[in-house]
């Protein structure tokens, strides 16, 4: 059985899953042939100690990444990682994309890193960014598929979309969407919500680009896919904080 972690960035519950009015019709194919988690809460409301609690089972005061990993903070035990406990049982880890757990992503067990536009030099937009990204792990995949050997693989997929800075509104109008209940209703923060909404609908496109090359591929059957967040959306009463609006995420299984 191989196993397909999609992760999507400060993203919390607002997409269609959880009721909100957002396109994200990828997701939901994921979610129509699983579970939807109603209730999860991530170990703490920023990017690297949610991502470390997750993928190694230890609260951030327990495993030693209390800060962002980009500003010095690590693990203390990479081994502790999902990577490399996968890769003792016999599954070939990849990481394609973004993570957010260490400085060097083979510490945690990877043994591949798929290119990526940022490797050659260059400043990609957030939507470049994940085209690429997109673009790498189905190309993975559809050569997965071809393969003679059985080997399991788990795949990270780590996109950098909904995270700030969003993507301009242009398919999504200001006057027509309500922001988050914690926030005032005003001109502003709808232009603001709706460069959100924009973002999170580019995401789950460049999300059906892997997930249509995993159907390809022949392994839809025998993968589990693991969709989540790491934290809630970037505005006030949200990420950095302890209301459910910051520690409330998608989980799909």
């Amino acid at each position: 059985m191989n196993v397909l972690y999609l992760h999507m960035h400060d993203m919390g519950r607002y997409n269609s899953l959880y009721g909100h009015a957002i396109r994200t019709p990828n997701l939901e194919s994921v979610a129509q042939g699983g579970t939807v988690f109603t209730q999860a809460f991530c170990a703490g409301p920023t990017c690297s100690p949610s991502r470390g609690a997750l993928l190694t089972g230890l609260y951030p005061h327990s495993n030693g990444l209390i800060g962002l990993a980009h500003r010095g903070f690590t693990l203390d035990d990479p081994g502790r990682h999902l990577a490399h406990l996968m890769r003792k049982n016999g599954y070939y880890t990849l990481l394609c994309g973004i993570q957010h757990e260490h400085r060097d992503p083979f510490a945690l067990g990877y043994q591949e890193v798929l290119p990526h536009p940022d490797d050659k030099g260059g400043k990609p937009g957030p939507l470049e960014r994940d085209q690429a990204t997109a673009r790498a792990a189905a190309s993975f995949l559809l050569d997965w598929g071809n393969r003679p050997d059985r080997q399991p693989f788990f795949l990270s997929v780590g996109f950098f979309l909904p995270h700030r800075p969003y993507l301009p509104h242009k398919t999504v109008d200001p006057d027509r969407v309500l922001p988050p209940h914690c926030l005032p209703n005003n001109r502003q923060t709808r232009e603001d919500y709706a460069d959100y909404i924009e973002s999170v609908q580019a995401m789950d496109q460049q999300a059906g680009v892997v997930l249509d090359a995993l159907k390809r591929s022949g392994r839809w059957q025998d993968t589990v896919i693991v969709l989540t967040t790491d934290h809630g959306i970037a505005f006030p009463h949200m990420k950095c904080n302890l209301y459910d609006t910051g520690i409330g995420i998608t989980l799909v299984l």
